[in-house]
Parts: C-alpha cells; structure tokens; sequence
C-alpha cells in the first residue's frame, strides 16, 4: 500500500508505512492542522498505517508538543496489532490518548 495522509478538519488519516522517507509528509499535515486550527484536539487516525518506525513515531511526539504548545492536543486511532504493539513497547501508550475510533476520540 502507498504512503498517503489525507486531512479532514482535525482528523489526519495515515496509511501505508510510516518510515524515515514518509515522515516528512505527515510532519507537514501536523504543522498545517496545527497552524489552521490552534488550540484544537487533533486526532491522528493510525488505523491505516501497516508500518510505524522510530521517525514516524518521533513525528507523533514532536506533534503533539506543538500542539500542546498551541493550546491543543494530539491524540491516536489505532487498533491495528503491528501499531498498538510498537506504542506499547515504546511506552508511548502512556504518553498518548489512544482510542478505538474516531468518535471514542472526539468525546
């Protein structure tokens, strides 16, 4: 599956690998939902994502952190093993709000 993230309001879709290569592309989708919507939760639906590695998951902390700095939040979709997993193992699940959905993530 190819790379992509896609933005709808405070919700960036990520699918495919998150990698050293792709990283860029959803540290700018960050920047831009950040930018445009200052001090707003956003959620970033994982549920796509088939690969996470240690840059993807640098782009989610720095994410988050300019977020917070805005007054905002960052929060997580994912359910998928391989994702969840790699939160885990990180501790980020203790860093991160993580949800089963969308909605679970918008109450």
């Amino acid at each position: 599956m190819a790379f992509a993230v896609q933005r709808q309001d405070a919700v960036i879709a990520v699918r495919g690998e998150l990698d050293i290569a792709t990283a860029p592309e959803l540290r700018a989708a960050l920047a831009e939902a950040i930018h445009t919507l200052p001090g707003t939760r956003l959620i970033a639906d994982l549920e796509g994502l088939e690969f996470i590695d240690s840059a993807g998951l640098g782009i989610l902390i720095g994410g988050r952190k300019r977020a917070q700095a805005q007054g905002g939040d960052l929060v997580l979709v994912s359910t998928g093993r391989n994702i969840s997993r790699a939160l885990e193992l990180t501790g980020l699940t203790r860093v991160f709000a993580v949800y089963s959905s969308i909605p679970a993530a918008n109450e």
